[in-house]
């Protein structure tokens, strides 16, 4: 077989090139994956975070898959905002421990359309001769290849925990509360100052540790190609891919803020 490559003015251009066909089986994917996430990063209303990850996921036939997730900051510094935060600027007398950031997932897609259709590759041309500064200096020509394309149409159901520190500091003003709608037992709120060891007049930071569960629902598409070809004049190459959209609704029905601990009593954060 034969396919047309992208046309460049150089010694090596060519108009087409010879390919045989390895194997071509979306269907024969592993059924069992576990990816190891060196870096994340993630910006939400309540924290800003970058860490690490871990995701497993299982396909069971053409019926349903299902994936399991774990988040977790690398440390305070590098990088959980708010409880690095909390850590630089804890008001003296509050002896509440900020929470370091979790995050789990557990999920199941159920395939209700599983099929395979005719489509392309676009598949890079290399060769051992093409490394160090001549491969980076130049555009790689590629070709396009038949394949065999799985597509799965599938409704997700799933639920998500995690934790984390919280600035009150900012959340307060946008219910229209302050640190005195923090109160004790006996209904005596927080400050919003307090004087320090040189008779300063500072802000009185406050940082609660809140908590959440949801479930969520949607529908998804997913493409997966599993082709390897051989090529006449360039190195062996593989197309494994799997690439998945998804549209969810989310819905939280528990956020819990933790009580603040201050000069050895509680001040309740319901208010929130």
């Amino acid at each position: 077989m034969c396919s047309f490559a992208q046309q460049e003015e150089r010694k090596d251009k060519t108009s087409a090139v010879t390919w045989e066909e390895l194997y071509d089986e979306p269907y024969a994917v592993n059924k069992f994956f576990i990816g190891f996430q060196p870096l994340y990063g993630e910006v939400f209303a309540t924290n800003v975070t970058a860490g690490y990850g871990i995701e497993a996921s299982y396909y069971y036939r053409d019926k349903f898959d299902v994936k399991g997730s774990f988040r977790k900051s690398y440390s305070s510094a590098f990088y959980d905002l708010n409880r690095d935060l909390a850590l630089k600027n804890t008001t003296p007398g509050i002896t509440t421990k900020p929470q370091i950031f979790n995050y789990f997932e557990i999920g199941g897609t159920y395939h209700w359309k599983d099929f395979e259709s005719d489509g392309t590759t676009k598949i890079i041309l290399y060769k051992k001769s093409y490394k160090g500064n001549l491969w980076a200096a130049r555009v790689p020509l590629h070709a396009v290849v038949p394949c065999k394309v799985r597509k799965i149409y599938g409704a997700r159901l799933g639920a998500i925990v995690w934790d984390a520190t919280s600035n009150l500091n900012t959340v307060l003003p946008k219910q229209g509360l302050t640190n005195a709608d923090l109160k004790n037992s006996s209904g005596a709120g927080l400050p919003s100052n307090y004087t320090d060891t040189q008779g300063q007049t500072k802000q009185f930071d406050v940082f609660a540790n809140v908590y959440s569960a949801s479930v969520y629902g949607g529908a998804s598409i997913s493409w997966i190609r599993n082709v390897a070809v051989k090529f006449d004049k360039y190195d062996q190459a593989v197309d494994d891919g799997m690439f998945t959209l998804f549209f969810d609704l989310q819905y939280a029905p528990s956020i819990v803020l933790d009580p603040i601990k201050y000069m050895n009593d509680s001040y309740s954060t319901k208010s929130n």
